[in-house]
């Protein structure tokens, strides 16, 4: 009787003993170029695309969406579950046989019996497969998104050709006045297509007359600022970009060359007659080349700089530069 309440105890001492803990489930990405995306959808951002073969750990589902972690890393993203599947995981092995508890004096020693095999490994669960998607219509024209769009620190610089429209007309005929342009703007991208450029130049504006065989020109200095759309259009390097908006700008200082056999002109700021802020219209377009860039712009001034009753004169001009974006 002693014999067989010992190896009951034996055998009810190993079955007390704690199980070991359950391991995370491990699965495999079973296609090629497998999109990581941010959220269990398929408009969701993509994170990387994950080579066939790549081992993840489950950390949770939501229907056909499982949210996995790459193996070794911290990153994490969501994959639909028809485009993995399970690892096994080996199974634990038995724990060591228990020795027999002393028998009275005179008997011999009892061996427990082995405890029962672990339960077979079930195979993975049959997944249903979603049909896939139908194919979303092109897009017109083509635009570049968040991570074609070129945006960026920019500089630019060029040659300006400027002229001033006063009315009444005055009694001699106003030319064009050629100077330089420079400065330097951020470009940003804001959504689609669209970004907007912030720029601040040095602008050279104003007019040339000739008189009796000598040519006048005034060069207008100003600090001009600009806010614009820019729009981008195309793939690949090479890209069309448009540019509209405003810019306001405030006169430096004059500078007056004289051409010709007639005498040497001078140039002062009349703050009585002349005002010193200039606004108006900018529009124009360029093509990119990667980070370089060739673009017109054309001013198209609104305000009257004039103060003399009864008298408008306002500037326009033509700017073609080149820029580069950092």
């Amino acid at each position: 009787m002693k014999r067989y309440l010992v190896s009951l105890l034996s055998v009810l001492f190993l079955f007390a003993l704690p199980a070991s803990g359950q391991q995370s489930e491990t699965m495999r990405i079973n296609a090629d170029r497998v999109n990581l995306r941010r959220a269990p959808s398929v408009d969701s951002g993509i994170v990387r695309a994950l080579a066939k073969g790549t081992l993840v750990t489950v950390v949770s589902r939501d229907g056909n969406w499982v949210k996995v972690q790459l193996q070794g890393q911290t990153a994490t993203g969501w994959v639909r579950s028809d485009l993995l599947v399970a690892v096994p995981t080996a199974s634990a092995p038995p724990p060591p046989a228990q020795p027999s508890a002393p028998s009275g004096q005179g008997q011999r020693n009892l061996v427990a019996p082995p405890p029962p095999p672990p339960p077979p490994v079930a195979p993975p669960a049959a997944r249903r497969v979603d049909p896939p998607r139908p194919p979303k219509p092109p897009k017109a024209p083509s635009a570049p998104g968040n991570s074609s769009y070129r945006g960026g620190f920019t500089v630019f610089g060029g040659i300006t050709s400027f002229t001033g429209v006063v009315t009444p007309a005055p009694g001699f005929t106003l030319e064009n006045a050629s100077g330089f342009m420079g400065g330097i703007g951020i470009v940003k991208h804001i959504g689609g297509p669209v970004g907007i450029e912030i720029d601040g130049a040095y602008v050279q504006k104003g007019s040339a007359e000739t008189v009796s065989g000598t040519k006048f020109t005034e060069h207008d200095n100003y600090a001009q600022g600009a806010l614009l759309l820019r729009p981008a259009f195309g793939s690949g390097a090479v890209r069309v970009f448009l540019l509209g908006g405003g810019e306001v700008g405030y006169l430096l200082g004059c500078k007056f060359a004289t051409t010709g056999t007639g005498p040497a002109g001078t140039c002062t700021i009349d703050t009585q007659a002349v005002s010193r802020i200039d606004y108006g219209l900018l529009v124009g377009g360029g093509v990119s080349f990667g980070p370089l860039a060739v673009q017109v712009r054309y001013d198209l001034g609104i305000a009257n700089l004039s103060k003399t009753a009864g008298v408008t004169a306002k500037n326009k001009g033509l700017m073609v530069l080149g820029s580069l974006i950092l």
